[in-house]
């Protein structure tokens, strides 16, 4: 029986990396440990600033008195009338 090569996957995996990596900085596009390593860096950032994005988003909702159903202030917010009052 011959034995298997990993070439196929390992070139898949590679491509789907360097797919993502498209147009990055020098050698963090065509250089696979960098790569990756630049690619799950960017995951997390973008990760923690999606839930940063929809904290400030909450607070501009809280501040212009918009009722959006399901959506809850944060926790420790101030009242939108608090605010309207503090404004005039």
């Amino acid at each position: 029986m011959p034995r298997a090569k990993r070439g196929t996957k390992a070139r898949a995996r590679k491509k789907k990396v360097f797919k993502h990596t498209e147009g990055f900085f020098i050698g963090r596009n065509n250089k696979y440990k960098r790569a990756v390593e630049t690619l799950h860096r960017g995951w997390v950032y973008a990760f923690r600033d999606r839930k940063a994005n929809k904290r400030n988003f909450r607070g501009l909702l809280a501040f212009i008195d918009i009722d959006i159903p399901g959506l809850r202030p944060p926790v420790g917010a101030i009242a939108p009338a608090m605010l309207t009052r503090r404004a005039r």
